[in-house]
C-alpha cells in the first residue's frame, strides 16, 4: 500500500441516510487507507456549504440538481460535480414523491386530473420536487399557475395533511415511512416515475480539490467508491449500526425505509440534470445556461474505478 501524506479534509455532511458511503468510508478506514483525516461539518440543506466549498473552506460536499448550483458555475464559481451519489430508478422503491391524506386518497378527488386545479401543494420552489409536479402537471394539461404551492418545512407537511391544511406534499425518508406508520400519509405519485433515472444526489469538489490538490481527489475518490460498494450491500446489520451512528434515526426506521439507489460505479447522468437546467431558465430560476462540462468533471471516478476489486 502506498503511503501518503496525511490530509486533513472537511466533508460538508447532513443528517440523510444518503450520506452514508461517506460514514462507511470513515467506519471501515477506506479514508484511512487513503491518508485520508475526515472532519464532517454539519450543514441541513446542500445549498448552504455551496459558498463554503467555492471559498475552499470545504474540499467536498454532496450537491443536488438546483438553481444555486448551477448559478455558482455560471458565476465562475470553481465547483463540479465528480461523482453521481444517488438517483431515481422507476423500478426501484420510492425514495421520494408527492404524498396525500388517506381522505383525500378515499374521496376519489385525484382520480380525474380535471380536479386536480386549486390543490394545494407543499414543495419546495425551484429544485427537482418541483421540477417533478411541473411536468406531473404538464402530462395531466395543467401548469403550476393550476395549483396554489404552500411554503411549510417537511417537518410541518404531515400536520398540515391531517388538519386539511394543504392537500399534497412533496416527501423524501424518512419521513414517507414517518407518515406512513402514523396513518398521515400515503403515497401518490413518486418522482422515480415522473423522473426516471434524474441525477437525484452527487458529490462536488471546490478549488482545493480541483485545483490545490487533485492527488487528494483522486485518493478521496478510491475511498469513496469503497463506501458506496459498501451501501450498497444494502441493509445489513453492520450498514444500519453506522447509520444509525451518524443520524438522528433507529436501525428499525433505516430498515424500514426505501434507500436511495446509488450506482455502484458512481455514474452521473449529466444530461437529465441539462434537462433540468432547461425547466430551471423557462421558470425564471436561471438565466445563463452552463455546458454538462462546466457542470461535470469525470476524470476523478475514471481514476478510481481500476482500483476496484
Amino acid at each position: 500500500t502506498p503511503t501518503y501524506e496525511t490530509y486533513h479534509l472537511k466533508i460538508a455532511s447532513y443528517p440523510y441516510m444518503t450520506e452514508a458511503p461517506y460514514f462507511f468510508a470513515v467506519e471501515e478506514g477506506y479514508f484511512a487507507e487513503q491518508g485520508l483525516e475526515v472532519e464532517f461539518v454539519r450543514f441541513e440543506r446542500a445549498s448552504d456549504a455551496l459558498p463554503a466549498l467555492i471559498a475552499g473552506d470545504l474540499d467536498v460536499s454532496t450537491v443536488t440538481p438546483a438553481p444555486g448550483l448551477l448559478n455558482a458555475i455560471a458565476g465562475g464559481g470553481t465547483i463540479k460535480v465528480v461523482v453521481g451519489k444517488g438517483y431515481f430508478d422507476p423500478a426501484a422503491c420510492v425514495y421520494s414523491g408527492l404524498v396525500i391524506s388517506p381522505a383525500l386518497l378515499e374521496s376519489g378527488r385525484l382520480d380525474d386530473p380535471a380536479n386536480w386545479a386549486g390543490l394545494r401543494i407543499s414543495t419546495e420552489r425551484g429544485l427537482s420536487t418541483e421540477y417533478a409536479l411541473d411536468l406531473l402537471l404538464q402530462q395531466n394539461g395543467l401548469t403550476l399557475d393550476d395549483i396554489e404551492i404552500v411554503d411549510l418545512p417537511i417537518t410541518s407537511r404531515g400536520e398540515a395533511l391531517t388538519n386539511n391544511a394543504i392537500d399534497v406534499a412533496g416527501a423524501g425518508e424518512p419521513w414517507i415511512t414517518r407518515f406512513t406508520n402514523a396513518g398521515t400519509a400515503v403515497m401518490w405519485q413518486g418522482f422515480n416515475t415522473l423522473l426516471p433515472n434524474f441525477a437525484f444526489g452527487a458529490v462536488g469538489f471546490g478549488p482545493n480539490l480541483l485545483v490545490d490538490h487533485p492527488d487528494v481527489g483522486q485518493r478521496f475518490m478510491i475511498a469513496f467508491l469503497k463506501g458506496l460498494a459498501k451501501y450498497n450491500e444494502g441493509k445489513t446489520p453492520r450498514n444500519l449500526e453506522i447509520i444509525a451512528q451518524y443520524t438522528q434515526l433507529t436501525t428499525d426506521e433505516i430498515e424500514q425505509t426505501c434507500w436511495q439507489m446509488m450506482d455502484p460505479m458512481g455514474d452521473f447522468n449529466v444530461d437529465s440534470i441539462l434537462a433540468f437546467q432547461d425547466w430551471a431558465i423557462s421558470r425564471g430560476y436561471m438565466e445563463t445556461p452552463v455546458t454538462a462540462e462546466q457542470i461535470f468533471d469525470p476524470s476523478y471516478v475514471e481514476y478510481a474505478r481500476q482500483f476496484l476489486p
